[in-house]
């Protein structure tokens, strides 16, 4: 599996997370990102009165629901199984810019973390 979404990651990252909608822009790419988080992130906060201290984002390819969490949540943790998705995703959230987003890779099965658990 990992080595399968490296390949994809290396081939076309952005097209491999929206096969539907990815016209080559990355602005829109993202945009459409936050759209769906309002959609989809924003009512359940809303209904459940979801704490906004912490928020993991597992399978997070590039990073197009991170970004969005990161406006949200204190801190974020983004993973993937696909180092080169995560070498991406890095690339285009620049610590400065997002100082509350961490992006890991991981193996598939267990949390990248040294307790096991995400805090």
């Amino acid at each position: 599996m990992k080595a399968r979404w490296n390949a994809r990651a290396a081939h076309d990252a952005f097209r491999y997370v929206e096969t539907t909608h990815w016209d080559g822009d990355v602005e829109s790419f993202f945009a459409l990102g936050e759209q769906r988080a309002e959609l989809l992130i924003d009512p359940v906060l809303l209904l459940y009165g979801i704490s906004t201290s912490s928020a993991l984002d597992l399978g997070c390819g590039v990073g197009r629901f991170s970004r969005p969490l990161s406006a949200r949540f204190d801190s974020v943790k983004a993973i993937d199984v696909s180092e080169e998705m995560i070498r991406r995703a890095t690339d285009l959230h620049p610590q400065a810019a997002y100082p509350n987003l961490v992006f890991l890779a991981g193996d598939g099965v267990r949390l990248p973390s040294p307790t096991g658990s995400i805090e």
